[in-house]
C-alpha cells in the first residue's frame, strides 16, 4: 500500500476530514490532498506532523500493508538466488532488464530478448 493509500485509510479511520487533518497537522488543505493523491511526497517533517496529528507512530503510517515476503518464502529466495548465481552473463543481463522493467511497471509474463553490445550495453 502507498504512503497516499496509507493516509487516506488512517485519515478515516480517524474519522477526520482533510481539512481537519490540516487544522491538527499545520499543513494546508490542498497539501493533505495531493499527498492522497499521490500527486506530491511528503517531506520527513510533513510525514512526522502527519503521524502526530493522526496519533499513529511513523512506522504505521509508512508501513507497507502487503507484504511481498514471508518468513515461508526463505527457502524459495534460496532457490532463485542459486538460480541467478548458475546464470551466464547475457542470461543475467536479460534479467537484469526484466526486473528493471517490473519495477518501472512495464514487465510482462515473458521477458523480450535484449541485444547488447560486445561491452553487455543494450543495443539501441
Amino acid at each position: 500500500m502507498s504512503f497516499a493509500d496509507q493516509l487516506v485509510r488512517i485519515r478515516k479511520k480517524r474519522r477526520l476530514s482533510q481539512q481537519q487533518l490540516a487544522m491538527r497537522s499545520g499543513i494546508s488543505q490542498q497539501a493533505v490532498s495531493n499527498l492522497e493523491t499521490g500527486k506530491s511526497s511528503p517531506s520527513e517533517y510533513t510525514i512526522r506532523q502527519l503521524a502526530t496529528a493522526l496519533r499513529v507512530p511513523l512506522s504505521e503510517l509508512l508501513e507497507e500493508n502487503e507484504k511481498i515476503l514471508t518468513a515461508d518464502d526463505g527457502e524459495e529466495l534460496k532457490n532463485i538466488i542459486e538460480r541467478v548465481r548458475n546464470l551466464r552473463p547475457q542470461a543475467l543481463a536479460r534479467l537484469s532488464d526484466y526486473l528493471e522493467g517490473l519495477e518501472d511497471g512495464q514487465g510482462t509474463a515473458s521477458p523480450s530478448p535484449v541485444v547488447r553490445d560486445s561491452s553487455g550495453k543494450a543495443a539501441e
